[in-house]
C-alpha cells in the first residue's frame, strides 16, 4: 500500500488522513475535503466498510494525519 501525501493547506483540523469520531458513525477516516463544501469531509466508516459525508463541526478528532515528514521515512512494508 503506498503513502498518499496530501497538500499543506489541507492539513488542519479534521485533514484528509486523520481519524475522527462521529456521534452516529462512530469511528471514521477523514478520505477528503470537498474543494466546494470546505466543512463537509468524507469519511471512510470503519465498522462498516461505508463511505459517509458529515460537516466537520459534528466530528472530533482522536488522532492527527501522519505527519509529512514522518511519512517520508516510512517504507510501503511498514504498512
Amino acid at each position: 500500500m503506498a503513502i498518499i501525501r496530501f497538500p499543506i493547506e489541507r492539513r488542519d483540523h479534521c485533514a484528509a488522513g486523520a481519524t475522527v469520531e462521529h456521534p452516529e458513525h462512530g469511528i471514521c477516516e477523514v478520505l477528503d475535503i470537498p474543494d466546494d463544501a470546505p466543512m463537509q469531509r468524507l469519511l471512510y466508516r470503519e465498522r462498516d466498510h461505508a463511505w459517509v459525508e458529515a460537516d466537520v463541526r459534528e466530528l472530533e478528532q482522536v488522532e492527527e494525519p501522519v505527519d509529512e515528514d514522518i511519512a517520508a521515512g516510512l517504507t510501503d512494508a511498514f504498512w
